[in-house]
C-alpha cells in the first residue's frame, strides 16, 4: 500500500512538473539569452586576459621613470608638448573672394593684440583658412611660399606684426 502511494506522488509530482515547462519559444528564448551571457562573460575574460600582470606593469612604470628623468634632464626635449593634435575635420570650401579691406581691418585687429594672444587667436579661430592668412601675410609686405603651412604661416603673421609694432615703438609712431 505505501508503494502505491508513493507511485501517486510520483505522479502527481510528474504532472506538476509537466504542467509548470514553459512553451517552445519561451525556453528557445531562455536558451539564447543563456547563450549571449557565456558570449558576454567569454570576452570580459580575454580582456581580462589582456591586461598586463603587475610584473609587467612594475617594468613599464621603471621605463616612464627613465622616460621622465632624460625629459627632466635634456632642456631640448623639456620643452617639447607630446600633446596629440586635435584632427583636423576637412571642408570642401566653396571659392571665396576676400577684399582687400576686410585684409587691412584684421591686420588692424590683430595689431592690437599681444604676441601670444595674436598666435593663440589666429590658430584657434575658424575663420582664418590658409589662403586669408596667405593674404594678411602678403599685405604685411612678406612672401608667402607656396608650400608653407597653416602654422607656418602664422608664425610668419606674428613675427611681421611684432616687428612692425617694434619699428613703429622705436620710431614715435
Amino acid at each position: 500500500m505505501s508503494s502505491i502511494k508513493a507511485w501517486k506522488k510520483l505522479v502527481h509530482q510528474l504532472r506538476r512538473l509537466l504542467e509548470s515547462l514553459p512553451p517552445r519559444e519561451e525556453r528557445d528564448e531562455l536558451v539564447r539569452a543563456i547563450n549571449e551571457i557565456v558570449d558576454m562573460l567569454s570576452q570580459v575574460s580575454s580582456s581580462l586576459s589582456s591586461l598586463p600582470a603587475s610584473e609587467e606593469a612594475s617594468e613599464a612604470r621603471k621605463v616612464l621613470e627613465k622616460l621622465e628623468f632624460i625629459l627632466n634632464r635634456n632642456p631640448l626635449l623639456r620643452d617639447i608638448s607630446f600633446k596629440a593634435k586635435p584632427k583636423r575635420i576637412s571642408k570642401v570650401s566653396p571659392l571665396i573672394q576676400i577684399s582687400r579691406e576686410e585684409v587691412l581691418h584684421e591686420i588692424e585687429v590683430l595689431s592690437k593684440l599681444s604676441k601670444d594672444e595674436l598666435r593663440i587667436h589666429l590658430s584657434q579661430d575658424i575663420r582664418y583658412s590658409k589662403k586669408f592668412l596667405s593674404l594678411i601675410l602678403s599685405e604685411l609686405g612678406r612672401s608667402v611660399p607656396s608650400k608653407a603651412t597653416k602654422d607656418q604661416i602664422i608664425d610668419e603673421i606674428v613675427t611681421a606684426i611684432t616687428t612692425r609694432r617694434t619699428y613703429e615703438g622705436l620710431r614715435g609712431d
